[in-house]
């Protein structure tokens, strides 16, 4: 009997920046406000986002220009 155990994914501020379309100051102004997905602090203050909870947060209720951008495929080009 093989147990696998599945990590998730997670991405730094510069990688949900990227994901997103936006700036790296723009995630870092939303944390700071409190707007954007939540986040935990890992190690010596190294900031990471779940991909699952940034999933959740642009499907309900996260920053609403963010999600319309994302949706339209601007933050893909």
């Amino acid at each position: 009997m093989t147990n696998t155990i599945e990590r998730a994914q997670y991405y730094d501020t510069l990688e949900l920046a990227d994901l997103l379309g936006v700036s790296p100051a723009t995630i870092r102004s939303m944390r700071k406000r409190g707007t954007g997905p939540e986040y935990v602090v890992v190690g010596a203050g190294a900031i990471r986002y779940n991909a699952d909870v940034v999933g959740a947060w642009l499907a309900g209720g996260g920053n609403r220009k963010l999600r319309l951008r994302v949706a339209e495929g601007v933050a893909d080009e």
